[in-house]
């Protein structure tokens, strides 16, 4: 049995426009985190943990997002 993808008729589906700017805010926060856990990792004297959770806090916030790159499923035939 084959089954189609569901289809955003009633509006209850996010759109491609909120399931991007849903996915920027969560990269978004967990690069403020790991920018926090880098502060103090370094306030403890754990510089190499620190420096990965900087630079990995920077990739996170600068990360580009664009709704544009999702495409929908293909339509089995």
């Amino acid at each position: 049995m084959v089954t189609r993808p569901a289809t955003n008729l009633d509006g209850l589906l996010p759109t491609a426009d909120e399931s991007s700017a849903d996915v920027a805010r969560l990269l978004r926060a967990f690069g403020r985190r790991a920018l926090f856990l880098a502060a103090l990792a370094l306030l403890i004297g754990l510089h190499l943990l620190a420096l990965v959770l900087a630079l990995a806090g920077i990739g996170l916030l600068v990360v580009p997002v664009s709704g544009g790159d999702i495409e929908p499923p293909a339509e089995r035939r």
